[in-house]
């Protein structure tokens, strides 16, 4: 749970990022989604078939709300959560914080990868050098009356819901809820625990 005793500064599993990660773009024309942006409260991540987005004020999460830091949004780069990731490992790191350079005013923020007394691994996070898809129209909770149409998904769009619940202790047993629809070509909305996902389902089915 995001405390108000550090400033500038939140933490949470290496686990976490990674599951985040997985929802990134891939294709290197796409640089906007190419890793895990970071707003207000929020962590988002997605490859325009998919989205996840994480309200940092679950347990997991320690530090602060950056004060409006945050407030424009930062892209933390595929690269970097990649490259941190490899390195929690090779000293067991379990954690991740994303910090602000308190000296560095009006630069990226800092990313590390560290332990409670170690820190193993620093990268920046950079602002996108385009805007992030519009999350808030994506994100809507309307349900029309009539009963959600047929549809088809690709399963390995829905594969990579468990990891992110995984690592935020979510009990399977609770289920994910479908919250939002639209007709057959329109996203399907789920939510888990205060996790949101939207899953684009197949065309030409």
């Amino acid at each position: 749970m995001i405390a108000h005793g550090e400033r500038h500064r939140v933490e949470m599993s290496i686990n976490l990022l990674h599951a985040l990660s997985a929802f990134a773009s891939r294709d290197p024309m796409r640089l906007n989604l190419r890793g895990v942006f970071v707003k207000k409260l929020e962590l988002i991540a997605c490859d325009g078939h998919r989205l996840v987005s994480v309200d940092m004020v679950h347990e997991d999460f320690r530090g602060s709300n950056f004060d409006g830091v945050l407030e424009t949004g930062y892209l933390i780069p595929l690269q970097a959560i990649e490259a941190c990731v490899g390195a929690a490992k090779a000293v067991g790191a379990k954690r991740v914080s994303i910090a602000r350079d308190p000296l560095a005013i009006g630069k990226p923020l800092r990313f590390a990868v560290s332990t409670f007394e170690h820190e193993a691994f620093v990268m920046e996070a950079r602002s996108p050098d385009v805007d992030y898809p519009p999350i808030d129209a994506i994100m809507t909770t309307s349900k029309p009356t009539e009963t959600p149409p047929e549809l088809t998904f690709n399963p390995r769009l829905l594969a990579d819901v468990t990891p992110v619940l995984d690592a935020l202790h979510i009990a399977p047993r609770d289920g994910v809820k479908i919250v939002g629809w639209g007709d057959a070509l329109s996203p399907l909305q789920l939510k888990a625990g205060g996790v949101r996902f939207v899953v684009m389902p197949m065309r030409g089915t």
